[in-house]
């Protein structure tokens, strides 16, 4: 049976979490009523991205909620002339952002950035976008309880995309992205074994990171070592034991950190690669 870490009771309580935070109906109402109140502030492009409230409630009404991020993409969307078959949104084959252009009057004269049938069709979307997802939510609630029933070990679930998709959406992991072997050894894996294995690669880490500064530190005083020789032949007299000393301190710290580290060319010889993987057992 899947361990502790798959537990059945735990994945299915974040997943009604997330479809109770989804349809709570409140929440819609108060992101449609600030839509209401202060879309008629906006006069500019640039007062519209720069209310982040208003710009993600128009996104997420269009389904473009992933685009966020690009303001200045979404900046010729906005500013594209429809008429124009030419224009930025007209030559982008996904029609969600000519759609979602049609939605605003920045390339008008109009003063307003959105008529009052324009506001009522945007707030009907999104609700309309919310409702669906609520729908979805629910069918794919439904689709875990029943299969997790099937479910007797961690490899079943992990090779079942439509439970492990939804999981990880729970939790956070990128599904386009992922370690199956690490995946596994967390859900498998006993609390205080994934703990230590988590503290063993978190000091591999720390050690490797040590070992490499000191290779940078031996590096330069090498380097420092080079030119502070050739100063010491062309310097005057009175300027030689400065030099000098500064030589054998140098040297100092060579010789110490050759009794740690491999000889001089042979860095990476008794460095082992995996030291480097900071993923490695990670949740």
């Amino acid at each position: 049976m899947v361990s502790t870490y798959l537990n059945y009771s735990r994945i299915t309580s974040d997943l009604r979490t997330s479809l109770d935070r989804v349809a709570d109906r409140p929440l819609v109402a108060r992101e449609a009523q600030y839509y209401k109140e202060n879309i008629g502030n906006v006069k500019t492009v640039d007062d519209f991205l720069d209310d982040y409230r208003l710009y993600s409630y128009a996104m997420k009404a269009h389904g473009l909620e992933d685009m966020t991020y690009a303001k200045a993409f979404m900046r010729k969307v906005l500013e594209s002339d429809l008429k124009d078959t030419d224009s930025f949104a007209n030559r982008l084959t996904d029609e969600r952002y000519r759609n979602f252009a049609e939605a605003f009057s920045f390339s008008t004269s109009s003063a307003a950035a959105q008529t009052t049938a324009q506001q009522d069709a945007l707030i009907g979307l999104y609700n309309e976008r919310v409702a669906n997802l609520d729908t979805v939510l629910k069918g794919d609630n439904a689709y875990f309880n029943a299969a997790m029933d099937l479910v007797t070990n961690v490899d079943q679930f992990l090779g079942n995309e439509r439970l492990r998709s939804y999981a990880f959406g729970i939790f956070g992991i990128d599904a386009r992205n992922y370690s199956y072997d690490q995946v596994r050894y967390a859900l498998t894996a006993e609390p205080a074994d994934l703990a230590n294995s988590q503290t063993t690669a978190q000091t591999r880490l720390t050690e490797a990171t040590k070992t490499l500064t000191d290779f940078d530190t031996r590096a330069t005083a090498m380097k420092d070592i080079a030119t502070l020789t050739a100063q010491l032949a062309e310097a005057p007299a009175a300027d030689k034991p400065g030099i000098q000393a500064q030589i054998d301190a140098k040297n100092a710290i060579v010789a110490d950190l050759n009794t740690k580290l491999p000889p001089v060319g042979n860095e990476f010889d008794r460095i082992d690669e995996s030291t480097f993987d900071r993923s490695e057992h990670a949740e």
